[in-house]
């Protein structure tokens, strides 16, 4: 396994006409462990990723956009939690993170899903009803649900020790993928119609969050609001 200290994330910023400051970032862990070929964890997750940045590239954004791959999710989220502490210094606010990971397998099967995981803060359950909104407005032919994290974490949960509203974009339960860290987490198992779709709503909620007036002092790092007990360590 890499040490953890000589990795970075990967960041793109696409600056923002009228809330240069306010950003919404879509995120997505680009490291695996050393069982699996991590097609779906999280391989998928970065492609869609990667091809929103791609689709949106000459879009005016009114907030600004960034586009991370975050390193070390496995590893207790070193990326995720490095990255909103430079938030705290930097005076930038975040009007949401959009986070996914193991958008490659759906608890529907044959049918697609993306449960949501928040914190049932107000902000994060507004971005989540989001979701379901955007599938229907645009055709996208997805399930959608709410997940509790029932102990378990990702991304997310180092924008919610900050404060931050964050949501995760998921297949499902996490993680009851069968292939889960395992060796078939592989291209042959991966249901790339459930990253495409998801990729679809990701990008849906990002343009219409992009659309909507904002009061940046809303947006700055607050109280944390995780999930979990206070000192409860979660797993992934």
């Amino acid at each position: 396994m890499p040490d953890w200290h000589d990795t970075e994330n990967t960041q793109a910023k696409k600056l923002g006409a009228v809330y240069p400051e306010t950003y919404i970032e879509i995120g997505a862990h680009v490291d695996s462990v050393a069982t699996t070929p991590g097609a779906s964890d999280n391989a998928g997750a970065v492609a869609a990723m990667l091809e929103i940045a791609r689709v949106l590239n000459d879009y005016p954004n009114r907030h600004s956009w960034r586009f991370i791959s975050f390193v070390g999710e496995e590893n207790y989220l070193r990326g995720s939690r490095h990255h909103v502490t430079l938030i705290d210094t930097s005076g930038e606010g975040i009007k949401a993170g959009l986070i996914m990971d193991g958008i490659g397998w759906s608890e529907s099967a044959p049918e697609q899903m993306n449960c949501l995981w928040d914190n049932g803060d107000g902000e994060t359950r507004r971005l989540s009803n989001m979701f379901n909104t955007v599938r229907g407005e645009y055709g996208i032919d997805i399930n959608w649900r709410l997940c509790s994290p029932s102990g378990q974490w990702s991304d997310n949960y180092a924008y919610w020790e900050r404060g931050l509203p964050a949501v995760l974009s998921i297949g499902g339960l996490p993680y009851a993928d069968p292939h889960y860290h395992q060796c078939g987490d592989n291209m042959e198992s991966i249901d790339m119609q459930n990253v495409y779709k998801t990729a679809q709503e990701n990008l849906a909620v990002l343009l219409r969050l992009d659309a909507e007036e904002s009061n940046p002092d809303d947006y700055l790092s607050g109280e944390p609001t995780p999930a979990f007990p206070p000192g409860e360590m979660p797993s992934h």
